[in-house]
């Protein structure tokens, strides 16, 4: 038996402390000014530094507490974490969309988001969800006005079908806040005993740093939190029904930090409000791509496939619920099915061949990612006192 086949690999090399690597890149420069050269001032509001060692990670507080928070603990044979590949299906005619859902099911498709926002006349789900199990998939909806109605008809409808009200996943996003009043008489009904998650804390577009979106979420939680705990409203039924729904960019390990930062400070936010039991990895994030098309893209969108895969893997590195996918071609009003499968199987490529759901917290650990994520939830929960 070979010596090195019982030892770990890196008890062949000495540890080098943080000062030494210091030493040696000072002397590498030759008089050049390490701060001026080296170091990141980001539009954040804070610095980074060239490299990162385990020495940064003593100064934190959170990275133990946190690492594997996304594990995959109910059901641990699909892998060691799951997100919903949801692809979003505008409705123009409810036969039709019914038709593109079922083809994504049968394709790759763990969930599916139903946007009604341009959708005025009445909806015959029936018709929507013909052959959907809703049991089996999650069944999300985009509205833009009729909110509180829609939910009760909704549930009005898989009670009539006979199916479990109990048993229902997904999420009822909306382009404007609910209110409060609405969100109460459904916290009053059937509803409040389903998984849907009708409690939307949306952000349609991308502010201009990823602090100021955490801020911005955390906001608006809390707004609606106050309001519905003032209206007698219990806050161990109001939080697993809160789903958080936004864009990410380009920013590739920015946009990682950001979700790990929203879902630890939303996490301590509601343990102050005396929410127990509650594990991190069930604050639901709900992650879209935000591609677009303009002049260096229109000609060759494919391009846009690229910015596609990088913006979801920081959504699963960074520990997203659900993924949306944009089309890349979604700007041009061309969708075809063959955009539609592409970006269906952006999800289907990174669990499939990239083993993404094979580890629970990839990110978990890295001095860097570590070291960024607790300046970003340090900025956001700063801006956040700012806005209360």
């Amino acid at each position: 038996m070979n010596k090195h086949d019982s030892e770990p690999l890196f008890t062949e090399f000495p540890p080098i402390a943080k000062s030494e690597w210091l030493e040696k890149i000072n002397k590498d420069l030759k008089g050049a000014d390490f701060e001026e050269k080296l170091v990141w001032k980001t539009t954040e509001g804070f610095t980074l530094q060239p490299f990162y060692t385990q020495e940064d990670l003593r100064e934190l507080s959170t990275p133990e507490r946190f690492q594997n928070q996304d594990l995959n603990t109910a059901q641990v044979p699909l892998g060691a974490r799951q997100w919903e590949n949801r692809p979003e299906i505008v409705v123009e005619d409810l036969k039709k969309a019914n038709q593109m859902a079922l083809e994504a099911l049968n394709n790759g498709a763990d969930g599916i988001a139903f946007n009604l926002s341009a959708y005025a006349s009445p909806i015959d789900f029936s018709t929507l969800l013909a052959e959907i199990q809703t049991r089996y998939c999650g069944i999300s909806f985009l509205l833009k006005e009729g909110f509180k109605n829609f939910v009760q008809e909704y549930l009005g409808y898989i009670t009539q079908t006979g199916q479990e009200v109990t048993q229902l996943n997904g999420c009822i996003h909306t382009s404007t806040t609910p209110s409060p009043d609405d969100i109460k008489a459904l916290m009053n009904s059937p509803a409040r005993d389903s998984s849907l998650r009708f409690i939307p804390i949306n952000l349609p577009t991308l502010p201009d740093t990823v602090s100021e979106r955490v801020a911005t979420l955390l906001f608006k939680a809390t707004t609606i939190l106050n309001t519905l705990i003032d209206q007698g409203c219990q806050i161990e039924h109001i939080v697993p029904h809160i789903s958080f729904s936004f864009p990410v960019s380009n920013n590739y390990f920015f946009e990682m930090a950001g979700l790990r930062a929203l879902r630890t400070l939303f996490y301590e936010m509601i343990k102050e409000y005396g929410v127990k039991d509650y594990p991190a990895h069930r604050v639901y994030l709900h992650v879209r791509s935000s591609i677009r098309t303009d002049y260096a893209t229109e000609e060759e969108h494919y391009t846009n496939l690229l910015a596609n895969t990088t913006q979801a893997m920081s959504a699963i590195i960074g520990g997203c619920n659900a993924l949306t996918v944009t089309p890349h071609d979604a700007d041009l009003k061309v969708n075809n099915r063959f955009s539609c499968r592409i970006a269906r199987n952006v999800s289907t490529v990174l669990r499939e061949e990239a083993y993404f759901d094979k580890v629970a917290d990839p990110a978990a650990g890295s001095y860097y990612l570590e070291t960024l994520s607790y300046k970003i939830a340090e900025k956001a929960w700063s801006r956040f006192q700012e806005m209360l």
